[in-house]
Parts: structure tokens; sequence; C-alpha cells
């Protein structure tokens, strides 16, 4: 590790952390903004970070090699994808609904008229 800028002392690696929130701390680029993270409309990295052990200077700095954060094209193609999946499981349990409440009766008539309909080999 690199020697302190202050006072050339040994450097120990490290992170930014919100106790409160349980969460690392973010670089986000640009101005800030509260509406700009509320859409998540930028982009974020971690930083990371180095403390002097002998005097405390604190230096932070991005980590370029973090996985970048889900941009909004991403997170519209996301909400699509479970759109269309939540639709397809609305069009099963409407199924099961009716298969639950069907009264008995007319299941098994159904059945029945299925078990005398043409096979291929009859046509």
């Amino acid at each position: 590790m690199a020697d302190c800028p202050k006072c050339r002392g040994r450097m120990s690696t490290g992170y930014g952390y919100l106790p409160d929130t349980g969460t690392r701390i973010r670089w986000m680029e640009g101005k800030p903004g509260f509406w700009k993270s509320m859409t998540g409309s930028f982009r974020a990295a971690d930083l990371r970070g180095s403390r002097c052990d002998e005097c405390g200077f604190v230096e932070l700095y991005v980590d370029i090699a973090s996985k970048p954060e889900k941009t909004i094209e991403s997170l519209d193609e996301e909400n699509q994808r479970l759109r269309s999946m939540i639709a397809h499981l609305q069009e099963r349990v409407a199924s099961l609904e009716v298969i639950a409440t069907d009264p008995g009766l007319r299941t098994a008539q159904q059945i029945e008229e299925l078990r005398y309909l043409p096979s291929d080999q009859d046509r």
C-alpha cells in the first residue's frame, strides 16, 4: 500500500459505510439533486478508501472495476419482462379459479364429452 501523502505513514484500505441504512457510500456523477436520486437517472460506483494508521488522513477514490449500476433502459426492459410475467401468471390464476370454483358435476360432464370426441383414426 502507498504511503500517506500527509505524514508518510502506512495506509490501510477500507470503504465508507452508513450504519443507519447498512449500505456503502456511493459516488454519483453530476450535480446533486433530490429527483435525480429518486428517478435513478444516474451512474454510480463504489467508493473505496484508504486511511493512514498514523495521522488518520482519509483518501477516497472510485472503484473503476465495480459493477455498473442498472440504467433506466435496463430497468425499463426488466419492468416490461416482469409485467409480461405477471400477465401470464394472472391468466393461470384465473384458470385455476375456474377449476377450483367449478361444480364437480359440470367438470365430470366435460370430461365425459372429451372421451367421446372422434379420434384422428376415426376421421
